[in-house]
């Protein structure tokens, strides 16, 4: 016992007394790593100009059955240098976009932008501003001839409603049936109530429950909506929704399921639905809408 009692003290001095930090030194022209224990008294210096990009990146360890992820930063010159280890998605993203934009060098971030390659310049500027200075302009998004979407448009707004991805009249009758499984276990001759303890209803009532709950998010339609401020995505009857002022979307990225536009504190996630046409729909409507939307957007929006 003492043995065990001696390791995790000396684990949690370990936690609580160890150091980390970056130091920039513009008179040395280097970016300096230091830890230690208390004080940070091991350092390792990284030149100015042996950086030629900031990365972020993503290293999964597995561990039995789990995915254990952990968030680095790199500086690739000649060579890449693993300089830290950085402690949450949007904490790398801040650390990494500092550093890049003081160097005035591109940021690769695989951490939240899958591999987005930025430049400097365009860290801190909104997507809609992005577009304006690049002179990017997008054509109206034509909804397909056959579709369950449902467009509505506005000179201050967008609304796109999604197909449900099921129907209450399949979710009703399977969650109905997991409820009757006792009953048709007495049918069949099976005493199922013998066994079951006040615990066991209470698992499986909350099991249930939790079924109904999910559910919200796939028997109704999902929606997404744009103002001249903020975007807001809904699934389903989900009570949960995703919004962030368009001043704070700074990147656009498409994935295989759906579009991921992305903040320095938070993110949306767009699902795509239906067939191929009417995922070319909502990615082209997205785009032209929030480009229409975003054009006068005034100051900060930040709510």
């Amino acid at each position: 016992m003492a043995v065990w009692g001696t390791a995790f003290a000396l684990l949690g001095l370990h936690f609580v007394t160890r150091v980390r930090r970056l130091d920039i030194e513009p008179g040395m022209n280097a970016v300096r790593y230091r830890s230690g224990y208390v004080v940070p008294f091991l350092s390792t210096a990284y030149p100015y100009n042996a950086i030629r990009e900031v990365r972020l990146v993503v290293r999964v360890k597995k561990r039995g059955n789990e995915h254990h992820r952990s968030f680095w930063l790199v500086f690739r010159g000649e060579e890449d240098q693993t300089v830290c280890r950085l402690r949450g998605v949007y904490f790398a993203r801040s650390i990494g976009e500092q550093i890049a934009a003081l160097l005035n060098v591109p940021l690769i971030d695989s951490v939240s932008g899958m591999g987005q390659k930025r430049a400097s310049r365009d860290l801190e500027t909104p997507l809609v501003e992005i577009w304006d200075n690049r002179g990017q302009r997008f054509e109206p998004a034509q909804l397909p001839s056959e579709t369950a979407l449902v467009a509505k448009e506005s000179p201050d707004g967008f609304l796109l409603r999604f197909a449900p991805q099921s129907r209450w009249g399949k979710i009703v009758p399977a969650i109905a049936g997991m409820l009757l499984l006792p009953v048709a276990g007495a049918v069949a001759g099976v005493d199922s109530l013998a066994f079951a303890t006040s615990e066991f209803y209470l698992v499986f009532a909350a099991w249930c429950a939790g079924m109904l709950f999910m559910s919200l998010a796939f028997a109704a339609r999902s929606t997404l909506r744009i103002s001249r401020s903020r975007l807001t995505y809904r699934q389903g009857l989900f009570p949960i929704r995703q919004s962030m002022p368009l001043t704070d979307i700074e990147q656009w990225v498409t994935a295989f399921d759906g579009i991921h536009l992305i903040g320095d504190r938070r993110q949306v996630f767009v699902q795509f639905y239906g067939s191929a046409a009417d995922r070319t729909y909502t990615r082209d409507a997205l785009r032209y809408h929030l480009r229409r939307l975003g054009e006068a957007i005034p100051g900060d929006q930040n709510e």
